[in-house]
């Protein structure tokens, strides 16, 4: 009886909506950041939160927000970089920043469901090409503006598989990398394809998150 009955408490679950109170976590990683950037807030109905610094090699460390509409301004003042609406539902996410001629654009993903497991990939293509390859055996094709949750297949080496990404051009696909990741036990990554302000070319971004056997 309750090996049958645990199917059913699991679904029960999944529709519990969270405690009342609880607030979304926010995690930040940005393409690039200028020079006279300094720290950034999160700043809710014209509350702060504590200045922090935005990541471009790692996720900035989870924030709490007391609500799901704020914006993302410079600690010392000025104008917002970023206004950012999260779904209605999660608890927990990551925002990626690509660079805008007046701050960032925001993209979001839910990161605390089943979908994104520890040794999975999450591609997202914030430049203006779309970004095609192979990882782990996997196959890689993201539109402009979009994802892809990608589980590299297993391969002839238990420690490492073969990633090759390329930009879709019309005279043929062009090499962005090609290279071997490391398999690291209770990792999940982030990726982060932006146009570089600076140079104009396509480049990326990655990020890893530990979470254990998730």
């Amino acid at each position: 009886m309750i090996d049958i009955m645990k199917p059913i408490f699991a679904a029960i679950l999944l529709l519990v909506p969270p405690l009342a109170g609880a607030k979304p976590k926010v995690s930040f990683l940005a393409d690039h950041v200028a020079a006279d950037t300094g720290k950034v807030v999160v700043n809710v109905r014209k509350k702060a939160s504590v200045p922090f610094e935005l990541p471009v090699a790692k996720l900035s460390p989870p924030l709490e927000v007391s609500d799901r509409e704020f914006e993302l301004r410079p600690s010392g003042g000025g104008e917002a970089l970023a206004t950012i609406t999260l779904p209605d539902r999660g608890q927990d996410f990551v925002v990626f920043l690509t660079t805008t001629a007046t701050g960032y654009a925001a993209a979001i993903i839910e990161t605390g469901g089943r979908k994104f497991r520890a040794g999975d990939v999450y591609f997202h293509n914030g430049s203006g090409e779309t970004i095609v390859g192979s990882v782990g055996g996997a196959e890689l094709e993201v539109e402009p503006g979009a994802g892809q949750y990608v589980r590299p297949k297993p391969g002839r080496s238990a420690t490492a598989y073969e990633i090759a990404i390329s930009v879709r051009e019309a005279s043929g696909d062009k090499p962005l990398s090609n290279t071997r990741w490391p398999v690291e036990e209770g990792l999940r990554t982030y990726v982060l394809f932006y146009t570089n302000p600076d140079t104009g070319r396509i480049s990326f971004r990655t990020a890893e998150e530990f979470v254990g056997d998730r």
